[in-house]
């Protein structure tokens, strides 16, 4: 009997801690804002440290292709001088040949 009193008396201590009264909409509006402004400022805490790692990426990648320019101008010993520039001609090239050219095969008949 003791526990169905006991059992009694916890579902009366229950249904009056649930029927408190709701929080205000002065105090909801409070917490929302704070939800709102924690939310925020988290989003722009992340957004922060992934234009950090983005940043630190490309300045990688840059210095690489500076250390790689710099490699290959310092292994690069041998010096080819420039193609010289064509004189300019007055006209053109022709080749007057009147020397008939026989031929390689010839043919059956």
């Amino acid at each position: 009997m003791n526990s169905k009193v006991s059992f009694f008396i916890l579902a009366i201590l229950c249904l009056a801690i649930s029927c408190q009264e709701s929080i205000d909409n002065d105090d909801e509006k409070i917490i929302r804002a704070k939800l709102k402004e924690k939310n925020l400022r988290y989003t722009n805490d992340i957004l922060k440290i992934c234009r950090q790692g983005i940043i630190q990426n490309a300045e990688r990648y840059v210095d690489s292709l500076f250390a790689e320019q710099i490699q290959l101008t310092l292994n690069d010993t041998i010096y080819f001088p420039s193609k010289p520039e064509r004189p300019a001609t007055k006209d053109t090239v022709t080749w007057n040949d009147t020397i008939r050219i026989a031929p390689i095969f010839e043919q059956k008949k």
